[in-house]
């Protein structure tokens, strides 16, 4: 995992952060709300909150999410915020909501 790569991305080394991991195997970590990652396939995503660590995830954020998360495969997804058991807790109950096309219902 790269996550330290995440900031350098953010400052315009996006190309080097993705031929960097394309070369050592890396999966590019980075909070989606932010940046989303340089690499594809595999996604690894730390959040940290909008705002903070007290950021709790509104259900319009988790809903984004979501609609991120299809575009990879595997995905993984940390909640590295205050109210992260809460905020997993809402996303698991989100991810079960969805149709057998990977729709909300």
């Amino acid at each position: 995992m790269c996550s330290a790569c995440g900031s350098l991305a953010a400052n315009g080394q996006a190309k080097d952060i993705q031929e960097l991991c394309h070369e050592l195997r890396l999966v590019h970590c980075v909070d989606p709300f932010q940046q989303l990652p340089v690499t594809e396939g595999a996604a690894y995503f730390r959040l940290h909150g909008r705002t903070g660590y007290r950021y709790r995830c509104t259900e319009s954020d988790l809903k984004l999410l979501l609609k991120i998360i299809q575009r990879f495969n595997p995905c993984y997804v940390l909640f590295n915020n205050i109210p992260m058991l809460d905020d997993a807790r809402a996303f698991v109950k989100l991810l079960g909501e969805k149709d057998d096309e990977g729709g909300l219902t």
